[in-house]
């Protein structure tokens, strides 16, 4: 399995289940129709500028808004030989 259906299997077999937790896997043309989250994770998503600009207006729209919201984002340096 995938690490994003791993995520998920973990989310379902936490003990009690976490009823606020989803996961929701997306491309970029469908964040308008996910709604709103509290918490966005995510790793390794971007590997150019024009990604990362895309990325943060993505996440502004995904974040729920005035609400204490946050994305935690995690990138390996160097991998696969480029300056990422």
């Amino acid at each position: 399995a995938g690490a994003f259906e791993a995520l998920c299997r973990s989310v379902r077999e936490f003990k009690p289940p976490p009823a606020a937790v989803r996961c929701a896997e997306c491309t970029w043309p469908d964040v308008g129709t996910l709604g709103d989250f509290d918490l966005i994770v995510g790793s390794d998503l971007v590997y150019s500028a024009a990604g990362a600009r895309a990325f943060a207006s993505i996440v502004g729209k995904l974040l729920r808004a005035g609400k204490a919201a946050e994305c935690l984002y995690a990138h390996t340096a160097e991998r696969w030989g480029s300056s990422g």
